[in-house]
């Protein structure tokens, strides 16, 4: 499930990664080379982030707005939500 995308010198990987205790997440790494005066390589800087939650979280809303649109596009009485003295029709 990796994916690599480069970023002003930055790379970009987003893949799944195990913990100690054996559970897997996601992450995403941004990893970029160390160089000397020379130019050459003398090591890799990584940053990583566990993006586990977000993903589950943008999955959710997808599958929320998906609902959303079926709904919204079935005749009949429509439902409304009042807020502030408007109304919105869902």
């Amino acid at each position: 499930m990796g994916q690599a995308h480069e970023t002003e010198g930055w790379e970009y990987n987003t893949n799944e990664n195990i913990t100690k205790d054996g559970r897997i997440i996601l992450c995403e790494w941004f990893n970029t080379p160390l160089v000397d005066n020379a130019g050459n390589v003398v090591g890799v800087m990584s940053l990583v982030q566990d993006i586990t939650e977000r993903r589950r979280m943008e999955e959710a809303l997808k599958e929320s707005e998906s609902r959303y649109r079926v709904i919204s596009r079935l005749p009949g009485p429509r439902l409304y939500y009042r807020r502030r003295q408007q109304s919105y029709p869902w």
